[in-house]
């Protein structure tokens, strides 16, 4: 289910680690996009279809039906996302998000005052897009 996440910014690996280097913990929304990242890597590892699907932003979900042609909650069953121990603080740019997870990324998005998540399992590559086991638009 590997996707090149082509809707995804490029996100130099670079720019990423001065990102983390210069991002504020405390940033308004910080703490709930690290939540939201953590509640959607736990849902996937236990494979609580309906928790991940719930916590995906409406154009990830709409995204993975289409390409697996399939309702959210059966397209989801095999996602591998990592371990939501491993989920590191958020960086947050405006309605954007950054959480670190390991040797991956969780990608979020601010849908009607809540995050949600944008793509995971997101493997960031210099100079080229993200590599997401889960990307969305």
């Amino acid at each position: 289910m590997r996707s090149p996440a082509a809707l995804l910014p490029a996100v130099p690996a670079a720019a990423a680690v001065a990102a983390l280097a210069t991002a504020c913990s405390a940033s308004p929304g910080a703490a709930d996009a690290q939540r939201t990242a953590q509640d959607a890597l736990r849902a996937a590892s236990s494979q609580d279809t309906v928790a991940l699907c719930a916590l995906l932003s409406p154009a990830t979900a709409h995204q993975l039906e289409v390409q697996e042609s399939a309702p959210c909650a059966t397209a989801t069953r095999s996602v591998q996302l990592g371990d939501a121990a491993d989920a590191g603080p958020a960086q947050v740019w405006g309605s954007s998000a950054l959480v670190p997870t390991g040797a991956t990324s969780v990608f979020l998005t601010e849908v009607n005052g809540r995050w949600r998540v944008r793509a995971a399992g997101c493997s960031l590559r210099e100079d080229q897009p993200a590599d997401c086991e889960l990307g969305g638009g």
